[in-house]
């Protein structure tokens, strides 16, 4: 460490805030690295269970990374890309789509059976 080869870095006060700084720093991505893990326990864990298991993987809801720290203390967290927006958007636009549908058919029957009768033909 520098301040043990300098004694009078030591006792300089900006060298000492600084110092705090880099603590407070280091505590703050510590909270943040704890605080992202146990998100990502909690989003897999609830993807993981029933009724969950049986459509997350078809949303396009993939398992989450934990941030983790190397041996050489580089921290490197894997892209976690997912295209759940889209899917989901993707999803409800053709629910939508079957909705009116179904309530054009529920508001005008007869001009519905004529439709149907001359796509039939």
């Amino acid at each position: 460490m520098m301040a043990n080869r300098f004694p009078d870095l030591k006792a300089n006060s900006i060298y000492q805030q600084l110092m705090t700084q880099l603590d407070e720093i280091e505590n703050t991505i510590l909270e943040r690295r704890e605080a992202y893990n146990a998100a990502v326990q909690i989003y897999n864990s609830t993807r993981g269970s029933i009724p969950h298991l049986f459509y997350a993987s078809k949303l396009g809801f993939v398992e989450a990374t934990y941030f983790e720290v190397d041996e050489n203390g580089i921290e490197q967290l894997p892209s976690f890309k997912t295209d759940d927006g889209k899917i989901l958007r993707d999803t409800m636009g053709r629910m939508a789509s079957v909705a009116t549908e179904n309530v054009k058919k529920i508001k005008d029957p007869k001009e519905h059976k004529s439709q149907e009768t001359n796509q039939q033909e």
